[in-house]
């Protein structure tokens, strides 16, 4: 998968399965989980990227790099942006800026 198509996987994985503060993700009984682990359901935005990359993947590429370049000003941490954010839908509006940067590029 390219750049493009991760982020709008895991944006779409942020939709459908839920959003999450402080950890990667968790699992349906509130369990601290690897985004990649089949039982998590709940997702931060790294976390929701690990659950598309899967365990092999690390987290420095084009589709961290470009939810990193769309992290609003002052912000340098995009587990922090998230773990800031009031509603999932900052978090979304986070993704649809990296994607637009992507396909920019």
């Amino acid at each position: 998968m390219n750049s493009i198509e991760i982020l709008k996987a895991a944006r779409k994985t942020l939709v459908e399965k839920g959003w999450a503060k402080e950890f990667y993700a968790f699992t349906s009984n509130g369990v601290r989980c690897a985004g990649w682990n089949p039982d998590a359901c709940r997702f931060c935005a790294l976390g929701a990227v690990q659950s598309v990359r899967g365990a092999a993947a690390g987290l420095q590429d084009g589709a961290y790099n470009a939810l990193e370049a769309a992290l609003p000003a002052g912000w340098t941490s995009i587990a922090m942006f998230n773990d800031a954010a009031e509603s999932v839908d900052d978090v979304l509006a986070l993704f649809d800026r990296a994607i637009e940067i992507a396909e920019s590029k």
